[in-house]
């Protein structure tokens, strides 16, 4: 297997945080570089997050992941919304702090 190096992703301060890929040219100054988590050594036996933008195709592709996952050993998936342009709320940053690993889809 080859070994990947960790993304690279930009973090821009207006008003609250909003990921963009490292590679896209960015016009705010305001910028502070951060390192996403490191890969899971193993999916088997951990709780992944799976959430959409509540758009219908987005849900869809998140079910064909989750029974990716699940043939992969993942012990429990759970799923809940969020957007790139609103901070999530409180009882979503807390379920998002219970998993081993959240992956979430966009999509229209």
């Amino acid at each position: 297997m080859t070994e990947t190096k960790p993304m690279t992703v930009r973090i821009k301060r207006v008003g609250e945080p909003v990921l963009e890929p490292a590679n896209v040219a960015v016009q705010n100054a305001q910028m502070e570089e951060a390192k996403l988590a490191p890969r899971l050594a193993s999916l088997k036996g951990a709780k992944i997050g799976l959430f959409n933008n509540r758009k219908p195709f987005a849900a869809l592709a998140l079910g064909a992941v989750e029974q990716v996952l699940q043939r992969k050993g993942v012990a429990e998936t759970f799923t809940g919304w969020a957007t790139m342009s609103n901070k999530p709320a409180e009882e979503t940053l807390a379920s998002l702090a219970t998993a081993d690993a959240v992956v979430l889809a966009g999509a229209d």
